[in-house]
């Protein structure tokens, strides 16, 4: 009887000898738990990129530098007070004195241009304060064309010095400029258009 126990002994102690490496065999795997948990614990304190606190609705004349990083995104900057938006086609003019506020917005959306001032006006209008009237059309340098508006809100952002006429006098407080720059290949388009404080001289 004994005989015919030993091979049923022996078979349970194998099996139970498996079983005791399966169980030493989960105690190893339990450090990869700690793992996940020391990576979730990284990921929680990165900190998630702010967005840019600016009015991307109001990219006009006199605005502050960070409305156009809201619209247009990251700039270059090229210059002092000279930053680039959009690859190249905005182009932001500012002054220390007035904090990053835009004194000038060049634009130029492409090597075309516009056929013409009145189809450019249409794009180049909206860089205008919302209250800017039509006050007159000049010359400017270079066979440049100007639109002369009044604004009474951008009479509020700059200094009266800062607004001068054609021949560099000081002049109605808010007279801001579009000047239209013609395509030297061809003067009857327009290459880009400047939106600016005061008048460009002649």
């Amino acid at each position: 009887m004994l005989k015919k126990l030993v091979p049923v002994f022996c078979l349970l102690l194998i099996v139970g000898t498996l079983l005791a490496c399966g169980s030493t065999t989960d105690t190893t795997n339990t450090p990869t738990s700690n793992t996940k948990s020391t990576s979730t614990s990284s990921n929680a304190q990165t900190q998630p990129t702010q967005p840019v606190k600016g009015d991307a609705s109001n990219v006009t004349l006199g605005q502050p530098l960070v409305n156009f990083e809201a619209r247009y995104g990251k700039y270059k900057q090229v210059g002092a007070g000279d930053y680039l938006f959009n690859n190249g086609a905005v182009t932001v003019m500012t002054t220390s004195s007035t904090d990053n506020q835009s004194m000038a917005i060049l634009y130029s959306p492409s090597d075309n241009g516009w056929s013409s001032i009145d189809v450019a006006a249409t794009s180049c209008r909206a860089f205008l304060p919302s209250d800017a009237k039509y006050n007159r059309t000049s010359a400017g340098t270079d066979g440049d064309t100007q639109r002369i508006y009044i604004s009474q809100s951008a009479s509020k952002m700059f200094s009266a010095s800062e607004f001068l006429d054609e021949k560099g006098n000081v002049t109605t407080p808010g007279t801001i400029a579009i000047v239209y720059s013609p395509d030297p290949a061809d003067a009857s388009r327009v290459i880009s258009c400047s939106i600016q404080v005061g008048a460009e001289g002649n």
